[in-house]
């Protein structure tokens, strides 16, 4: 985890609660630079879970999580109210994806390659997605929902680089336009070792309306490395 990530009290979602190794897994969040009161969204529970750093209880699941890294226990604070509603969620398979930065400041949409993404969804028939683009494309009346995407990237070259993301509706790819939504990160000027953003943002989505994650290379023109991404696309009360 970097400094930026651990001072957000909203993570990125994991896709499971449990397992030694996964990355996508609660547990293997190491807690020790998260603020009490850290939010994480699991999809395969539907729930989000909170950060307990007093809590030192061993994991009883799906009610409670201990770290394998770090104080405290995450603790099961909600969930939909049935598997039935319109979330959605894409997540990378494979690691190594380049982000193709043709120019410096200007946002590119999130890498795309052949059954790259595995997409889930509450109700399939409210939602349009690619493997390919993994951005999820909403089909339903107009509702709110909470956008959270989380993405793990390298630098490919040995320069201090700050990297900016943000969820979107593709409004700001080739474009150099500012978002309040957006969180940053700097590398520490090597090739190679990964840096983690998280980023949420409450949107209005109508018919037709694409999701996907923007990135973006404030710097200078180096490609970069995505080694995870996940989008997940929260039903908010109608």
């Amino acid at each position: 985890m970097t400094e930026r990530l651990g001072r957000l009290r909203h993570l990125g979602a994991r896709a499971v609660l449990l397992g030694t190794g996964n990355g996508d897994a609660l547990e293997n969040i190491n807690t020790t630079k998260l603020n009490d009161g850290a939010l994480c969204y699991v999809t395969e529970q539907l729930a989000y879970y909170m950060l307990d750093r007093e809590l030192a209880l061993s994991t009883i699941s799906p009610v409670q999580v201990h770290p394998l890294a770090g104080p405290g226990t995450w603790v099961r604070i909600a969930a939909e109210a049935g598997v039935s509603g319109p979330w959605a969620t894409s997540t990378a398979t494979s690691e190594n994806q380049t982000v193709t930065i043709n120019s410096q400041n200007v946002w590119v949409n999130q890498p795309s390659n052949t059954n790259l993404y595995a997409i889930a969804t509450g109700i399939g028939a409210l939602w349009s997605s690619s493997t390919t683009s993994g951005i999820l494309t909403y089909l339903g009346p107009d509702r709110d929902f909470l956008i959270t995407a989380h993405i793990a990237l390298a630098a490919t070259q040995a320069a201090a680089e700050t990297l900016e993301m943000v969820p979107d509706l593709g409004t700001l790819v080739g474009t150099g336009s500012s978002s309040i939504f957006s969180e940053r990160v700097t590398t520490d000027g090597t090739a190679g070792p990964v840096v983690e953003i998280s980023a949420s943002r409450i949107l209005r989505l109508a018919n037709g309306d694409a999701v996907r994650a923007v990135i973006r290379n404030l710097t200078d023109t180096n490609d970069l490395t995505m080694i995870h991404l996940q989008l997940l696309a929260q039903p908010l009360a109608a």
